[in-house]
């Protein structure tokens, strides 16, 4: 599957924001986004024992966070690169969460993916777009995109 994706930063501004925070909170802060983004699928954190999650809220740094999301499979390795790097921005595109890179080529990175309600994976196929970008890779993105 081709899908053409816009992605803010916006979502990079706010970890940054809170990554100036004290450990703990800033743990708070990232899982917040990451549950309320659905980085963290909703269904997979509401199977979550409540004990589970408990733990998960009193971790006190960001990279225990990243651990224990993990060890309770709410995050793939990728996600978890991305979030230790405070690159997690890009995780969701639209209606799709990003598990990982599949590849990338000319002007475009292809990511697998899962669309947040059907729970199907598919490949995301991306082209950062400048308004200054050459109109012939638009058409030729679109143009794949229609195959």
């Amino acid at each position: 599957m081709t899908t053409p994706v816009n992605s803010s930063t916006s979502d990079t501004i706010f970890y940054e924001r809170a990554a100036g925070s004290p450990g703990a909170r800033t743990s708070q802060v990232v899982l917040q986004y990451l549950l309320e983004a659905s980085v963290i699928h909703p269904d997979d954190w509401d199977d979550l024992p409540k004990e589970n999650r408990d733990q998960i809220f009193a971790v006190g740094n960001r990279d225990a966070l990243v651990g224990q999301l993990l060890d309770f499979n709410l995050i793939n390795s990728y996600q978890a690169a991305r979030i230790k790097a405070g690159t997690f921005g890009s995780l969701v595109l639209g209606n799709y969460r990003v598990l990982g890179s599949m590849g990338s080529g000319g002007s475009c990175v292809v990511f697998e993916a899962e669309h947040r309600l059907l729970r199907r994976k598919v490949a995301v196929k991306v082209m950062p777009v400048s308004n200054d970008e050459h109109p012939t890779l638009v058409t030729r993105f679109l143009r794949e995109m229609r195959a």
